[in-house]
């Protein structure tokens, strides 16, 4: 089987096998493109009916479309999770014996939180076949592009098609919340130009879609800091690591000395000695013992009096 990219440029797919009732080839973008049916999860098949009398008076299937989707890129046939990439198949095939050569038209219509998640121009995937899944022409260039959206679907290029013919198109997406199954996909499909009462409906195809969480992430494990005392200058407390996405553990910040100033030399034997600026120096102890204890770099401001006359002093401090 041959598919095309969105721009046209052709594809060799040795090896696609194609079974009915929906294509079982992946896109080119696919890890491993020889894949089998059971790695497709299928919609339900919609049919366009018409009643006439040919020979005997009946009804007609005329139009047919369904949707599937694959597991994420690379493990086809797991359930996909948040976040990962997988890919959508909207097909619609003319299975009648009248002649309705028209161009159709499909939409996709994705539950909240899911959208296409195309990155190249090689992502979306294009094919004409008959309804043996075997390639019937070449899809032109203008046929085969992304879908667009519009208002709330996404809609693909009108795609002319005759009487036994089949389109398909491979779209990746990406969710970004779980489903459970009770959420679907939609494809509808319809053609361009038939009268409204040959094709009074567009056809429907659903597909239930279930996304599973994404794994937990592992956190990292944080190294705490060690100060340094004495005299000099206190070590900066250590950090711990954060966890990433899960489960990683911080450890307990190590702790330091604080640095000890002397008291400016105008201060030296005030009474009733106090930091104006608490929250970067303070006062400990009293008279010939007080001491300047630093909390953190900055201005610090001290206040005293000697006998009547109130001092002040500031100074910078480095913690």
């Amino acid at each position: 089987m041959r598919i095309s990219t969105r721009r046209g440029i052709a594809t060799g797919m040795t090896g696609l096998f194609l079974a009915a009732g929906s294509l079982i080839g992946a896109p080119a973008a696919q890890a491993d493109p020889i894949v089998n049916e059971s790695q497709w999860t299928q919609g339900n098949l919609g049919f366009n009916t018409y009643f006439t009398c040919i020979y005997t008076c009946q009804s007609y299937f005329m139009v047919s479309a369904k949707v599937n989707r694959q597991g994420p890129i690379g493990n086809t046939t797991a359930t996909p999770r948040v976040g990962e990439r997988f890919y959508v198949h909207a097909y619609t095939a003319i299975i009648s014996p009248f002649t309705l050569n028209d161009s159709y038209k499909m939409r996709l219509l994705f539950p909240e939180g899911l959208r296409p998640d195309i990155r190249s121009d090689t992502d979306v995937q294009c094919a004409i076949t008959d309804l043996s899944f075997n390639v019937s022409r070449q899809i032109g260039p203008a046929e085969c592009q992304d879908p667009v959206k519009v208002g709330v679907q996404w809609e693909f290029p009108n795609v002319f098609l005759t009487d036994g013919e089949a389109v398909s198109f491979f779209v990746p997406v990406v969710a970004d919340r779980t489903y459970d199954g009770s959420q679907k996909i939609q494809l509808t499909s319809d053609a361009v130009n038939n009268p409204y009462t040959l094709l009074p409906d567009p056809v429907l195809s659903e597909l239930p879609v279930v996304v599973n969480a994404a794994p937990p992430g592992t956190g990292g494990t944080g190294t705490g800091g060690t100060g340094t005392g004495g005299t000099g200058t206190g070590g900066t407390p250590g950090t711990g690591g954060t966890g990433t996405d899960g489960t990683g553990t911080r450890d307990t910040p190590g702790t330091s000395t604080p640095s000890v100033a002397t008291v400016p030399a105008k201060l030296v034997g005030a009474k009733k000695l106090k930091s104006l600026t608490p929250k970067v120096c303070k006062i400990t102890g009293k008279g010939k013992k007080a001491k300047v204890t630093v909390l953190k770099s900055g201005k610090c401001k001290l206040t005293g009096k000697k006998g009547k006359k109130k001092v002040k002093a500031s100074f910078r401090v480095n913690k």
